[in-house]
């Protein structure tokens, strides 16, 4: 499924991005209506509008809403308008909210960068300037880390330095943040940089480090 989202397909293939027959196939752009509760209560907080104004931002929010519904704990969809755009929010009920800045600042960055099919259909709904802009947001948001890294811990007496195991974490981090619009080989080489730190660490943990690292 990843390869076939990411060797250059002109319009997303909905039936193997999300499956076939799905009510999204075909659409070319969409307005999502969003309900965000407060966590402990369950009370409505806030309204939002997000619009997707091309196929690879619908694929991109419509495969999110596939797992159940929402994008984080305390957010789920309430409305899909498909192939309609909104002419403005007439309501302080409703708060519009743009496709790029929701994605970064609402969506749990599990659900957006866990799942390489997303990754890439985020990256390639964006322009240039706009996948500038994500990284500089996300970078921003990730708050301040570990000033280093955590040292690896150093080999058993008498033995050779063991391998570093594979892991599917090292092709997760690699996509989410080439999918951020960062360049393949940079990433590559941040990626390496972490040796035993990509199996031992949260993946939302090492994101974040490598947006501060590479938007540096």
């Amino acid at each position: 499924m990843w390869s076939s989202v990411d060797e250059g397909m002109d319009e997303p293939d909905f039936a193997k991005i999300l499956y076939e027959g799905h009510p999204a196939e075909g659409t070319e752009r969409s307005a999502f209506q969003f309900l965000i509760s407060d966590p402990a209560t369950g009370a409505p907080v806030r309204f939002l509008l997000v619009e997707a104004e091309n196929a690879w931002a619908v694929a991109a929010i419509e495969k999110i809403l596939l797992r159940d519904g929402r994008v984080n704990d305390t957010c789920r969809i309430i409305a899909i308008f498909r192939d309609h755009r909104f002419a403005g929010v007439r309501d302080d009920l409703l708060e519009e909210v743009p496709y790029a800045d929701f994605m970064v600042d609402i969506v749990d960055h599990d659900r957006l960068t866990g799942s390489p099919v997303v990754a890439a259909c985020f990256s390639k709904s964006l322009s240039a300037k706009e996948r500038t802009r994500v990284a500089r947001r996300a970078a921003e948001s990730a708050g301040p880390g570990p000033s280093r890294a955590e040292p690896t811990p150093a080999p058993a007496p008498g033995g050779p330095p063991g391998p570093v195991p594979e892991s599917g974490n090292s092709d997760i981090l690699t996509s989410a943040l080439c999918g951020m619009g960062f360049k393949k080989p940079e990433v590559k080489k941040f990626v390496s940089s972490l040796g035993r730190r990509v199996e031992s660490e949260p993946v939302p943990q090492l994101l974040r480090e490598g947006l501060r690292a590479l938007a540096a």
